[in-house]
C-alpha cells in the first residue's frame, strides 16, 4: 500500500475495505488510468490476502472484473452523497460487465461489490422512486454472490450457478451463513442443503436456523 501513489478513488475503496464504510473525497465521476491501475494493484493484493483461507484452491484475480465493480461502489456512493442531473449518465456509468463469468470473476468482485447491498439500501430508504434504485437493484440481482445481505434478497435465486458447482457452492454457503443472512436461507432448496452443510454443529453455528416445512409435509 505505501508504494502506491494515493488518490480519491483508491484511499474511498481502500477505507471501505478496511472499515466497512466510504469516505468520499470528492464528487468527480471519472478516474484517470494512473487511478485505475493502482486500484486493481490494490484489491489484487486484497484478493491474495483473502485466498489464504479459501477451502480449495483460489483462481485468478480478474483484474477487468474487480474495476468494473470497484467503480459501480464508488460511483454509487457519490450519487449517494453527491446527486446532479446525471439521470442521463447512469447507462454509462453502470454498464453491464461483458466479461465471462466464473468463480474468478464472481470471487474478483465481490472485493468491493459486497458493499453494493448496505449503499442500496440506504438509497432506497432516502427515495424508492430514485431511477438508481433500480439501476442498482439490477446489479445486485445479477450478482448474487455479492447480494447476500441480512436485509436484501435477489428476487430470483440463480441456483444453477451457486448450488452446481462444489467450490462456488461452498463460498455461497458460507456467505450466507457469515452475514446469517435468514432470507436467503428461507429459500426452500438452499434451506435444505444449507441444514445438510452445517451437520450435526448446526445449533452451534446458527441456532435460528430451522427447517423449512414444504407443502408436502404435514
Amino acid at each position: 500500500m505505501s508504494k502506491l501513489k494515493p488518490n480519491f478513488f483508491l484511499d474511498s475503496i481502500a477505507h471501505l475495505r478496511a472499515h466497512g464504510h466510504l469516505i468520499i473525497s470528492d464528487d468527480l465521476l471519472k478516474t484517470t488510468k494512473q487511478e485505475d491501475e493502482d486500484i486493481v494493484l490494490y484489491l489484487e493484493q486484497d484478493f491474495e490476502k483473502e485466498c489464504l483461507s479459501f477451502p480449495f484452491e483460489a483462481p485468478r484475480f480478474n483484474a477487468n472484473a474487480a474495476l468494473w465493480a470497484s467503480k459501480i461502489v464508488y460511483y454509487a456512493s457519490l450519487l449517494l452523497l453527491h446527486r446532479k442531473d446525471t439521470k442521463k449518465d447512469l447507462e454509462t456509468m453502470f454498464a453491464d460487465y461483458t466479461g465471462v463469468v466464473d468463480l474468478s470473476t464472481i470471487l474478483s468482485v465481490d472485493l468491493t461489490l459486497r458493499f453494493l447491498p448496505q449503499i442500496f439500501l440506504e438509497l432506497e430508504a432516502i427515495d424508492p422512486q430514485d431511477p438508481l434504485v433500480i439501476v442498482l437493484k439490477q446489479i445486485l440481482n445479477t450478482w448474487q454472490f455479492s447480494a447476500i445481505h441480512q436485509t436484501f434478497k435477489a428476487e430470483d435465486i440463480d441456483k444453477h450457478i451457486y448450488l452446481n458447482t462444489i467450490e462456488i457452492k461452498q463460498v455461497f454457503l458460507n456467505r450466507i451463513v457469515d452475514k446469517k443472512a435468514i432470507n436467503w436461507a428461507h429459500d426452500a432448496q438452499i434451506n435444505s442443503i444449507l441444514i445438510d452443510y452445517l451437520g450435526y454443529y448446526k445449533n452451534d453455528i446458527w441456532k435460528a436456523l430451522q427447517p423449512i416445512k414444504t407443502t408436502n409435509e404435514h
